[in-house]
């Protein structure tokens, strides 16, 4: 896999200007019998931290190691780069979900990514995106992205 500055450099050129968006991902060291690094991927709007993973999620009170090591969220970010255009806002993307039943410990994530990558893409016109935010579950930050791109409130 490439290095992740070329990955979020590729995701990154892909969100509207306007938003000001960008996907980070930092590594903390954890001391601890396994010595592993823990990523911590984020999405910033204006600076702002918009989406934040694992911090959003229950899964600092699961196995934290288990999440780190098999998160597949970079593999997640390469999928929604290499899908054709015309089917991403059709496109279930499997990764966009983490599901953990190691017989100890249950966790069923659903990073909702995809669906924030989507309504920053500058690559998607007007009506259809508008159209595909409709059919969504709430979601605030979906709103409030498509609000800010097109001036609209969804209904």
């Amino acid at each position: 896999m490439k290095p992740f500055s070329k990955l979020k450099k590729q995701i990154d050129n892909l969100f509207l200007p306007e938003l000001k968006m960008e996907f980070c991902c930092y590594s903390y060291p954890m001391k601890s019998r396994r010595g592993n690094n823990i990523p911590r991927f984020c999405i910033k709007m204006n600076k702002e931290i918009i989406w934040d993973c694992p911090k959003d999620f229950n899964i600092k009170n699961n196995d934290i190691y288990e999440w780190s090591g098999n998160n597949k969220i970079t593999e997640l970010v390469r999928d929604y780069i290499d899908t054709p255009l015309d089917k991403l806002l059709s496109s279930k993307f499997d990764k966009d979900r983490w599901n953990l039943n190691n017989g100890i410990i249950e966790a069923d994530v659903e990073y909702k990514l995809t669906e924030i990558f989507k309504a920053a893409d500058r690559r998607l016109g007007k009506a259809k995106l508008i159209d595909w935010a409709k059919q969504l579950d709430k979601s605030l930050i979906v709103d409030l992205m498509i609000a800010k791109r097109y001036e609209v409130t969804l209904i």
